[in-house]
């Protein structure tokens, strides 16, 4: 079970290095957003998986409130970007 953890981090890591790259070059602001909110998900899978391997329950309180805080951002910077 341990190859399976080990090979899913490193699936999620690079999926992060993509997002970052997007984030970094994305040529719109509307690329860069869903980049970040990407990311966000990406961290909160990153959370849970840590909390199955090492099983505490730190980290799926981690992984909600990085997901509430990434929802609520992406709708500050959408509705940022929608107004004039």
């Amino acid at each position: 079970m341990n190859i399976v953890y080990g090979i899913s981090l490193f699936i999620l890591f690079l999926a992060m290095l993509c997002c970052a790259w997007r984030l970094w070059r994305g040529p719109t602001s509307v690329d860069r957003i869903l980049a970040l909110d990407s990311l966000y998900v990406l961290t909160v899978l990153i959370c849970i998986l840590a909390g199955m391997i090492w099983q505490h329950s730190v980290f799926l309180m981690l992984a909600v409130l990085i997901a509430l805080a990434g929802g609520i951002s992406t709708i500050v910077l959408a509705k940022r970007l929608c107004t004039p």
